[in-house]
């Protein structure tokens, strides 16, 4: 009996190639219509297909230089392709020439959500809603093309600090940090076609969610909510360096992520930690969320 394997390894937008990739998934999304007989279904037919794709990806920089906050479209000459490169049973891998991929040249790319663990990888989640451009179907599918060559993996990062309130002065000691988009996109088809040829951006419903062991920080806020429409909310995600543990403070190297006017709120204590809920405003001039992917820590 023959088997086949493969292990996702890298995806590519344009000419960036994006590292440390896991979780690679797509999704036909197809509906049928169904044809019956008195007892048996006769044929089906393709009615509808929302087709999808998502990964995850350490390369917080890479993915954020794409797409921050906000959706990238994806056009013929900025297409996304995923790679996944075939295992040889007694060996390692195939050639290069012989990898799975999928291809994405019409729709949406978008980061879903960013979440780090003290002592962890942080992770950005991205989803991809692919359109019709057409001529070509919203995915397609090669098991005999090129991966890109092996680029080293060096970027990854971690959860460094938080600071908050008049002249930075309030920190939280972060045990997790969950910065979710919220981003809601929309794909829309028309005159009967079988799939969506239209994609927006139609509305960002943003929240951070932190834990800390702290639980006497809750004592700030109380079981309220605390409005600040004045000082910015800062999050620092530090750049771990190969050989060594993490690039110096002041070193252009980490990502900074500045909130303007944002709601803070405890949402529970527990025997050990405490939750909490931070909602980013808008300040009727600055984009919600910043993201410096060259940043010193300060």
């Amino acid at each position: 009996m023959t088997i086949l394997a493969y292990k996702p390894t890298v995806a590519k937008h344009n000419a960036t190639v994006l590292k440390g990739i896991s979780g690679q998934s797509v999704s036909g999304g197809l509906e049928q219509h169904e044809f019956f007989g008195d007892l048996d279904r006769h044929h089906v037919a393709n009615l509808n297909s929302n087709m999808s794709a998502s990964f995850s990806t350490t390369d917080l920089k890479g993915i954020l230089d794409i797409t921050a906050f906000s959706a990238a479209q994806l056009t013929a000459t900025n297409k996304l392709t995923l790679y996944w490169r075939k295992q040889v049973n007694g060996a390692s891998f195939a050639a290069s020439s012989n990898a799975f991929s999928t291809a994405i040249q019409d729709g949406m790319i978008s980061i879903s959500s960013i979440s780090c663990s003290h002592g962890q990888p942080a992770t950005a989640s991205v989803e991809v809603q692919p359109t019709w451009d057409g001529t070509n179907d919203p995915i397609t599918l090669s098991k005999t093309d090129t991966e890109p060559s092996e680029v080293v993996e060096n970027y990854a990062y971690t959860i460094a600090a938080m600071k908050f309130g008049a002249l930075g002065a309030s920190t939280i000691p972060l045990e997790s940090i969950t910065i979710n988009m919220g981003l809601e996109i929309e794909t829309i088809g028309g005159d009967g076609e079988a799939f969506p040829s239209f994609a927006v951006l139609s509305s960002r419903r943003p929240t951070i969610s932190i834990t800390t062991r702290d639980i006497g920080k809750a004592f700030d806020f109380d079981l309220l909510a605390d409005y600040d429409g004045t000082d910015d909310m800062i999050l620092y995600f530090a750049r771990l360096e190969p050989g060594a543990s993490r690039y110096a403070d002041g070193s252009a190297q980490h990502i900074k992520v500045t909130v303007k006017a944002h709601s803070i709120m405890t949402d529970s204590v527990s025997d050990t930690s405490a939750s909490f809920t931070v909602k980013p405003l808008w300040d009727g001039t600055n984009d919600v969320f910043q993201f410096a992917t060259a940043s010193t820590i300060t």
